[in-house]
């Protein structure tokens, strides 16, 4: 069955089962082929009775998997037109109760076929043919059930847009599904009636028997010919069963064919064809042939890409010797083993520690206590995830592997003195330097923080751990001086993917077994470095007592510094000979400008892309870097996102000297309504990519929105997610669609305030001016799932028939 809608979560894609069916056509043929042609019913006895068993046989489970993944397929188009929540759950389950009936069907039918061959005939296997016979009555009566139900909504939406062909030709189209399924069902329960027929008459006549396997062959093959026909692709279907009146309709307003009017303009006569049809859709042809511009090219990079020059070098050894100093206190660390045999998290007074030495690969544990005041809860959660997760380090690194005798873990709780206040806070001071002596950092995630967990792209991301201003300090000093020494970040997270996974880290599957969740996540990539924005960043974390904040602020600056410093370094050669400029999460301020001018923006330097995202760069900041540079009369991509920029005349002026640029983003940049529209009234017309989503938007930069669509411009995708956008606001954007100068193709409005009216205007839209914008709304709660649906519908049949 082709699925025409394509909305991630709302319904099911065909091409998820059309190799299954495939493959399940081909089975089909090759065992009936066998049986027909090899050795006709066994009469010859060439081939071995087991093998001629099993292929008869197979043939009936076959046919139940076929229509039952017609059914799935089936149940999330009808479903989908209705908003349930539920849907796509019950779909998940579908496929998983499918696939349990799946294998008990091939299972049975080769056990009771080979039984057979082997001459064990037994009576009670006759429980085969019943079994069968209620599973496809099943499956034929659902298929009814469905395919009546997919009638009503077919003749619901044509009796609510009577009159219109657009609506004339959706119904059109979801009968002829509808009319595959009846067709489906109806030689399923032909070929019921026929076993049920055999079952009933064990004794029929030669010529009885005859007759009764070629009506049975018959309908088989009417069958497979019926679900093959779901599977061809779009444009023979299409063809194969198109009306006059449908071909009409194609060439006429609504289905122009783009390639027969750019062949037609090259002559004269074309001309003349290509300005008729032109009359006849003024509003349509705009859409023709509207692609989504991509997103802006990364160019991130990490310290340890690059090879040590002198200065480099130098700076590293620097960094490197001023850390050291901050070691206050040696550092003790638990040899692997003994861990493992202890039996729970040791504390600094159990003295399982010794001084690190020279050859050992320390794995640096960051956590947050699971207990009430005590670093565990009573069933030792975390010591025996942090046992599993050890051994999956060590089982996925072939050096840790090799050298296991020689890993030793460093644990706050254990390995710093806990009943000594003055020794307590030596060990805090000399963090710094621990970090610097670890080669790995391993996170514990508790089970409630799953979810989460599956999501996570760094540590800061994790549940009930990143936020915290002391975990932050660990993993932001260990990634940042990994990356100063110009090493690989080691950086993992540990736990389950399920909450409901048990003390051993797994979940009940099937009957009797468990099946293991907990996965090893690499949480930092070594390719992009560190990477921190400003709300990452350690000193932004919560904190128990604020007065730590000071001593955290302390830490952040004295790394800083140095860090910032060898970026600039690697820059300079990174981007010498290039011409585009990355410096994204390299968490650069303000204050950072002029050495960043100094570095990398010379009189003769000119960039095509600068990407500084993920910064803590004001407008005046940025707008201080680029004032004397060269760049901006090349530049065609900006991407300024995530910055704290907080006003917008800077980015105006900047924006009024670039006359390339094609791709801008202003993603979570902390602009209000005014801003926004003033950037909006600024966009150059060549621009083809616009995000500035996580904004604040409001009425006025709406309407800049509706403003700048009604002039010439080329912008292919614009990014307004998490806006505040209400039913209001949304009126003036999509009126946006109206002005012959729109050519979106993306228009990404996900988890804003758009409810039934925005809707309905959208819908409106969609029907008067063939709109095919792909149009997100995933997000808006109150965003009817039926007006969805019904908008996904118009939009794919009229990009399906333009496509023929």
């Amino acid at each position: 069955m082709r699925v025409l809608v394509r909305d991630k979560g709302l319904v099911l894609k065909s091409k998820n089962y059309k190799t299954v069916q495939l493959y399940l056509l081909l089975a089909l043929c090759i065992a009936r082929c066998f049986s027909m042609f090899v050795d006709p019913y066994f009469s010859q006895k060439t081939q071995p009775p087991v093998l001629v068993g099993n292929l008869y046989g197979i043939v009936y489970p076959i046919i139940d998997s076929l229509l039952a993944i017609e059914i799935i397929a089936l149940y999330t188009l009808v479903s989908s037109f209705n908003e349930n929540k539920s849907t796509k759950t019950i779909t998940v389950k579908a496929r998983k109760i499918f696939l349990i009936f799946a294998v008990a069907e091939f299972t049975t039918q080769v056990f009771a076929d080979t039984m057979r061959a082997l001459g064990h005939n037994f009576s009670w296997l006759i429980i085969c043919q019943v079994y069968f016979i209620i599973w496809g009555t099943a499956l034929a009566t659902a298929f009814t059930w469905y395919g009546y139900k997919l009638y009503k909504q077919a003749n619901a939406l044509a009796r609510a847009k009577r009159g219109n062909s657009q609506a004339n030709h959706i119904k059109l189209y979801l009968g002829r599904i509808m009319a595959k399924q009846v067709w489906c069902s109806a030689f399923c329960l032909l070929i019921i009636f026929l076993s049920v027929y055999g079952l009933l008459n064990p004794s029929m006549s030669n010529d009885e028997y005859a007759t009764y396997i070629i009506l049975q062959r018959c309908m088989e093959v009417g069958l497979a010919l019926n679900v093959l026909r779901g599977l061809l692709p779009p444009k023979y279907l299409t063809q194969l069963f198109m009306t006059p009146n449908d071909k009409k309709l194609r060439d006429s307003v609504l289905f122009l064919h783009s390639n027969k009017v750019t062949k037609a303009s090259s002559s004269t006569d074309g001309r003349d064809e290509e300005s008729a049809v032109t009359k006849k859709a003024p509003d349509v042809q705009r859409w023709v042939s509207m692609k989504a511009s991509t997103k802006i090219t990364p160019v991130a990079f990490s310290l340890a890409d690059f090879e040590s020059t002198q200065v480099m070098s130098s700076m590293r050894a620097n960094a490197v010797n001023k850390i050291n100093t901050a070691e206050e206190t040696p550092m003790l660390v638990i040899p692997l083993e003994n861990f493992f045999s202890f039996g729970k998290i040791p504390r600094s007074s159990d003295n399982l520690t010794r001084p690190k030495i020279e050859h050992d690969i320390a794995v640096f544990i960051s956590h947050r206590w699971w207990g009430e005041n005590k670093p565990d809860n009573d069933d030792n959660l975390k010591y025996h995830t942090l046992c599993r997760g050890l051994r999956s380090l060590i089982n996925g690194d072939k050096t840790l592997k090799k050298e296991r005798k020689n890993v030793v873990i460093w644990m706050d709780f254990a390995c710093v003195e806990q009943d000594d206040k003055d020794k307590l806070m030596q060990g805090v001071r000399s963090l710094i330097a621990y970090s610097l002596r670890s080669k790995y950092f391993l996170v514990p995630v508790h089970t409630h923080d799953a979810a989460a967990f599956v999501k996570a792209g760094s540590p800061v991301d994790l549940a009930n751990y990143g936020e915290r201003a002391w975990c932050r300090v660990e993993f932001y000093i260990f990634l940042c001086l990994s990356e100063i020494c110009g090493e690989e970040l080691k950086c993992f997270g540990y736990g389950p993917t399920d909450e409901k996974a048990g003390l051993d880290g797994k979940v009940p599957f099937l009957i009797c077994f468990r099946r293991n969740v907990e996965v090893l996540r690499a949480m930092a990539d070594s390719f992009e470095g560190a990477k921190f924005n400003s709300a990452s960043l350690l000193s932004n974390g919560d904190l128990f007592s604020e007065a730590d904040r000071a001593r955290i602020h302390e830490l952040e600056t004295s790394i800083h510094d140095d860090y910032t410093n060898i970026v600039l370094e690697c820059a300079k050669k990174r981007f010498s000979d290039s011409s585009s400029l990355g410096l994204s999460n390299k968490q650069f301020y303000d204050s950072d400008v002029p050495k960043i001018v100094e570095a990398l923006f010379g009189s003769d330097t000119s960039f095509s892309s600068l990407n500084i995202s993920g910064n803590s760069f004001t407008s005046t900041g940025i707008g201080n870097m680029l004032s004397g540079s060269n760049t901006l009369g090349s530049v065609i991509e900006l991407d300024f996102s995530d910055n704290v920029l907080g006003s917008a005349q800077p980015i105006v002026e900047i924006l009024s000297k670039t006359t390339k640029i094609r791709c801008l983003s202003l993603r979570k940049c902390n602009l209000d309504s005014d801003d926004v529209a003033a950037i909006v009234a600024a966009l150059p017309a060549s621009a083809s990519y616009f995000d500035i989503s996580c904004n604040k938007f409001g009425e006025k930069a709406c309407e800049s929105v509706d403003a700048m669509l009604s002039h010439p411009n080329s912008l292919a995708t614009l990014k307004l997610s998490r806006c505040q956008i209400n039913d209001v606001d949304s009126l003036s954007i999509f009126a946006g669609f109206r002005h012959d100068t729109c050519v979106l193709a993306l228009l990404d409005l996900s988890d804003n305030a758009i409810g039934a009216w925005g809707a309905g205007e959208l819908h409106k839209l969609v029907v008067e001016f063939a709109v095919v914008t792909k149009v997100i709304t995933k997000g808006n709660k109150r965003f009817p799932t039926a007006l969805k649906q019904e908008i996904l519908l118009y939009q794919q049949v009229i990009k399906h028939f333009h496509k023929i």
